[in-house]
């Protein structure tokens, strides 16, 4: 089983190959923080594909909706 030295000691490799490491301890909890992260980029692609959705139903170009102040700090997230 990893243990934080084991961490410690891959540091340099991890550095080179990842923006971002998270410790979380037990065995497999990586694995369901995955999941949770994936269920929670998903559910704003979703929310944000049905708010363009519902501004075309109503008459209003999906570029109009992105480009607005409040929306586009969301959008950005995904936009890289």
């Amino acid at each position: 089983m990893a243990t934080l030295d084991h961490m410690i000691n891959c540091a340099r490799i991890m550095n080179a190959g990842f923006a971002y490491r998270f410790y979380l301890g037990k065995a497999g909890l990586a694995t369901k923080m995955k999941l949770i992260n994936n269920l929670t980029l998903d559910s704003f692609m979703a929310t944000i594909a049905e708010a363009l959705a519902l501004a075309e139903d109503v008459g209003i170009d999906k570029e109009e909706v992105l480009d607005q102040e409040d929306f586009s700090a969301i959008y950005k997230l995904f936009k890289k």
